[in-house]
């Protein structure tokens, strides 16, 4: 193989590489970000959108907290594990909720699923 070619190979597979990597990176440009809190004995997991949360802010959890100290409140999905037709399951949001400033001391980074 001429070293023109090698080149030509190289340059191309460095261009799909950087086409995957950027397509990649916009798809998931606004994935939910998962959070949890205590209401009573129950724990909550709850999303909300990347592009929102970066609205805010600081990091991680701090943003939440500053969103609701600002705003007084805020909606975000609610999120559950169920179990589909097939005997899989499935992480999903369940429905919409309102965070209010008093969740905002126990709300956290992160969250763990238990599949049932």
């Amino acid at each position: 193989m001429s070293r023109t070619l090698k080149m030509a190979v190289k340059v191309a597979v460095v261009l799909v590489a950087s086409v995957v990597f950027w397509m990649d990176t916009a798809r998931q440009a606004n994935q939910a970000v998962f959070f949890h809190h205590r209401r009573g004995d129950d724990l909550v997991i709850f999303g909300i959108q990347r592009d929102e949360l970066l609205k805010f802010p600081g990091r991680g959890a701090s943003r939440i907290r500053h969103a609701l100290a600002e705003q007084g409140a805020l909606w975000v999905k609610q999120y559950g594990v169920r179990k589909t037709e097939g005997g899989g399951v499935k992480v999903g949001p369940e429905k919409q909720i309102e965070l209010t400033r008093g969740d905002a001391a126990s709300v956290r980074f992160g969250a763990s699923f238990v599949i049932p």
